[in-house]
């Protein structure tokens, strides 16, 4: 079974809001009140639009068999602060309006954080259909991932994680953890692979 790494297609806007919203554990915190029907409508809003961080032409797919199973979100270092403040615009709409203060309040902890630097190509989600791990699809998703730092002249690739259970997986693939960060009371690790 080959991996095939490609540009996303609008038919495929539905398996990568899945996939999206299977990476955030407190799903409601970061997309606003709702069930999870209307937060998958809310991240197929994002992906259409393509002035924020979820941006349908930030994401590459892995495919197998015909299937979507896993993706990509890649974002250049000189693009991120503005497409985070642009997706927290959105989004501040659909917090429950107890939650807007609490909400602003934590972004603006985040924005003083560093996701990435200058010759980074940042990986703001990595996530693959708990089916299919374990088949190289997230090696494929990588791979891909250094490939399109390479053309855009990025010599690094990093991303930030919350979950201590897939540092190791990172550093398997490459990554060095190159600092630690508080948000709130969580440890973010910024981990680094060097191309």
């Amino acid at each position: 079974m080959k991996v095939k790494v490609r540009k996303t297609k609008s038919n495929d806007f539905g398996m990568i809001a899945e996939l999206i919203y299977s990476t955030e554990p407190f799903p409601q915190v970061i997309w606003g009140k709702g069930k999870k029907e209307q937060i998958l409508e809310r991240i197929l809003e994002l992906l259409e639009d393509e002035d924020n961080r979820y941006s349908s032409k930030l994401v590459m797919v892995a495919e197998l068999n015909d299937r979507v199973v896993g993706m990509i979100l890649l974002i250049p270092y000189v693009e991120l602060r503005r497409l985070s403040k642009n997706t927290d615009k959105i989004l501040l709409k659909y917090q429950h309006k107890d939650f807007r203060k609490r909400f602003i309040e934590y972004k603006e902890l985040s924005y003083n954080l560093e996701e990435a630097e200058r010759e980074e190509l940042y990986i703001s989600n990595i996530a693959v259909f708990d089916e299919f791990r374990g088949k190289g699809i997230g090696r494929a998703l990588f791979e891909k991932a250094e490939e399109e730092a390479y053309l855009i002249g990025f010599d690094k690739l990093s991303l930030t994680t919350k979950d201590e259970k897939v540092i190791k997986y990172y550093i398997s693939e490459g990554f060095t953890i190159e600092q630690v960060m508080k948000l709130e009371d969580k440890n973010l690790y910024r981990m680094v692979k060097e191309l």
